[in-house]
């Protein structure tokens, strides 16, 4: 893992004594072809104090931006979301989502969306927070599927536990 992007999360965790666990997933955490733009992401698993908190720091924020960092904070039971703007978009989702199992102690099971139309081991799968809300939205999503997003492609991934509480050594990760 990238020494920049270890030295933020441990700041995270000397700031926010409340964060239980981190886990690093997506496309960096399961490909060793990632492009240099290609953002690190992390689940933050936290008592609920956390989130707000978290939100709020504007200099974590400006760091997160700078490297490229997606973070997913645990705000409400299995609900995860960004604190702040990552990519433009404002990220919430829960584990029921992702399908998430953890399968050992530092690895977990989800399904998460690739862009290879021709990867055999993918699925469709819409989780609840991207269907059409409404008339409108669903005429959209059936005149622009493409644009809409249509159902994206699905497939299971590993995350891979890189701090908990429970041993606060970082794990060191090569990828």
């Amino acid at each position: 893992m990238n020494t920049d992007v270890q030295n933020f999360l441990d700041a995270l965790v000397a700031k926010y004594d409340s964060i239980n666990e981190i886990w690093w997933f997506g496309s960096r955490a399961n490909t060793k072809d990632v492009k240099a733009n290609s953002d690190w992401d992390f689940l933050v698993f936290a008592n609920q104090p956390a989130y707000p908190l978290i939100k709020r720091d504007a200099e974590l924020s400006l760091k997160a931006k700078e490297l490229i960092i997606g973070l997913l904070v645990e705000s409400e039971g299995d609900k995860f979301e960004s604190p702040w703007e990552h990519q433009g978009r404002h990220e919430k989702l829960t584990l029921a989502d992702l399908k998430w199992n953890i399968i050992s102690e530092n690895v977990a099971e989800y399904w998460g969306y690739i862009k290879d139309e021709n990867d055999a081991d993918t699925n469709r799968y819409i989780p609840e927070w991207m269907k059409p809300r409404n008339k409108e939205e669903e005429k959209l999503a059936k005149e622009y599927p493409l644009e809409w997003g249509g159902p994206p492609l699905q497939k299971k991934l590993n995350a891979l536990r890189v701090w908990s509480a429970k041993s606060p050594t970082p794990i060191i990760l090569e990828k």
